[in-house]
Parts: structure tokens; sequence; C-alpha cells
């Protein structure tokens, strides 16, 4: 049987996934009763996959030298909450220029740490998996000390204050849920 589908060029392998693919999504438009499938839902969810795709094409090139890198999820976490609270608490004073250089503020650290890191696997030839080890457990995550529950923009607060107005810094807010 298998050799039928690899004569007509179908990998039985490949077309077993997409299978089971097509059941899961089809699965999901009727439990979620129309809405998966929906363009927004489907906008969503290639917004939220886009940064571990991006993950992963760097990540291919470091599987290709053979190496292991710890460091990914929590350097993308470090960089995302310094963006978001240089963006905040730093640059708020720059409402037309802020937001760009907030993500420069977090690609240029990510960039600083991933050269330090570099520098070790390349000229030091320690292994990635040790270096890369190190700012897991440096990160916020892994410290209690950086780690809280507060949110970096007054948005929760405004939420959970019932006399601001309901669209105060809440963009998920409607003028009825006030």
């Amino acid at each position: 049987m298998r050799g039928r589908w690899l004569s007509r060029g179908i990998d039985p392998r490949l077309a077993s996934m997409l299978l089971a693919l097509v059941i899961i999504w089809i699965g999901l438009q009727v439990l979620t009763d129309g809405i998966f499938l929906s363009p927004r839902n489907l906008y969503n969810l290639s917004m939220q996959a886009s940064a571990v795709a991006i993950m992963s094409c760097g990540m291919v090139f470091v599987i290709v030298a053979r190496q292991i890198d710890l460091s990914v999820g929590s350097l993308l976490a470090f960089t995302g909450v310094l963006t978001a609270y240089a963006q905040v608490h730093w640059l708020e004073a720059y409402p037309e220029s802020g937001w760009i250089w907030s993500i420069l503020v977090g690609v240029g650290v990510g960039a600083v740490v991933g050269l330090f890191q570099g520098w070790w696997v390349a000229y030091r030839s320690i292994p990635a998996f040790v270096v890369t080890a190190a700012p897991r457990t440096s990160s916020p995550r892994g410290r209690p000390s950086l780690r809280s529950t507060r949110p970096i923009s007054g948005w929760a607060a405004a939420r959970m204050d019932r006399s601001a107005s309901p669209r105060a810094g809440c963009f998920a807010c409607s003028p009825a849920s006030g």
C-alpha cells in the first residue's frame, strides 16, 4: 500500500499527518460552533504561532551545529517583558516613537545576550548546553525575587476599578461592561 502512495508522489506519513490535522480542525469547528475557522481566530492563531515559528527557525541553526540551546524560551520571555517595560515606564514620554525604541531595547538586549553566549561557545569551546543553562536560572522565571504578578501597565487596575472609565487603558472592555 505504501508503494502505491509513493508511486503517485505522495508521502503516506505526510498525508496521514494532514488528515489528522483536518480531523482536528473539523472537530474544533464543531465544538466551538463555527468560531474556530473564522478569519479572526485564524489571524489570532497565526499571530500567536509566529513567535514560535521565528524561534524554531533560529533553533534549526543551533541543531545543525549539533548544539542545544536551553535559553530560547526564557530569553524570549525576558526580552518581551523588557520591551513592554521600556515602552510603558521608560519611554512613555515619547508616544510617537517610543514603541520603536522599546523594540530596539528588546532586540539589543537579546543580541547582547546572544553574543555573550556565542562567545563562550565559539571561543572558549564550552558546549552550548552548559552556556545556555545559566540564563534559564537567572531569568525572572527562575528567580522569585524578580517574579511578580503585577501588570506592567495600568490596564488591570483600570479594569478592576469600577469607577474608572470602561475604556481607560483597556482595549478589551466595551462601553456596556463598565
